[in-house]
């Protein structure tokens, strides 16, 4: 999680602010994460990652970030080997039954109050975690710099989780809530992004002393 989040910031800085060295540790990051990680969900993180960079990057960079991440995964490619063989126990053993959208439901759950709250606390989590978007993103059409960060954290976290949740429903299932926890701090990030947008600061209190409660009582 934590080489995921560097690396990821990394990349954020490298598009923003064009440094190379930023780029370098990114790079880094990332074949550092291939090695570290213990299950198969970083490769969608990288696929993701990918993707950001050719959405957020102009036409004649595009080439040569490609290039860029070809460089990733060849360095990275010693682990390969390691990825397929988890994919194929997982194959073979069917021990991970076929996601759905409770699945999914129960995917943030986990994100917001891990697994072990009341169910009216997961109910009233969704509430807050709703309100928080949604009055987020009434002022989010007047701030386009927040926009594109919105933009970049959203593609980090809905991405890996389509496309785990697609391979486990057409191949075999790899969805597994409690090792989707590397996306979870863009979850957060991305609710942060929503919160700070919110107008009204006695109404931001409020839905901040909310969550804060929440969290609380669900220890």
């Amino acid at each position: 999680v934590f080489l995921s989040i560097i690396s990821s910031y990394f990349l954020f800085r490298f598009l923003t602010e064009k440094k190379y060295l930023c780029g370098v540790v990114f790079a880094a990051a990332t074949i550092l994460g291939f090695y570290a990680d213990q299950t198969y969900y970083y490769l969608f993180l990288f696929f993701a990652q990918f993707i950001a960079l050719q959405i957020f990057s102009n036409r004649a960079q595009r080439l040569k970030f490609f290039l860029f991440f070809c460089l990733i995964t060849v360095l990275s490619y010693l682990r390969l080997d390691y990825f397929f063989e988890k994919f194929l126990t997982v194959k073979q053993g069917f021990w991970i039954p076929a996601p759905n959208w409770e699945t999914v439901v129960f995917t943030f759950e986990n994100f917001n109050l891990g697994y072990n709250a009341w169910g009216w606390l997961y109910r009233l989590s969704h509430l807050l975690v709703i309100a928080i978007i949604f009055f987020g993103a009434l002022v989010l059409k007047e701030n386009s710099a927040q926009r594109k960060n919105i933009f970049f954290i959203a593609t980090l976290l809905f991405l890996p989780l389509v496309l785990i949740f697609i391979f486990s429903r057409l191949f075999f299932p790899i969805y597994l809530s409690r090792g989707l926890i590397i996306f979870s701090p863009y979850y957060y990030l991305l609710l942060c992004c929503f919160f700070d947008l919110m107008a009204g600061r006695w109404f931001k209190r409020l839905i901040g002393y909310g969550v804060l409660a929440v969290l609380v009582i669900s220890v």
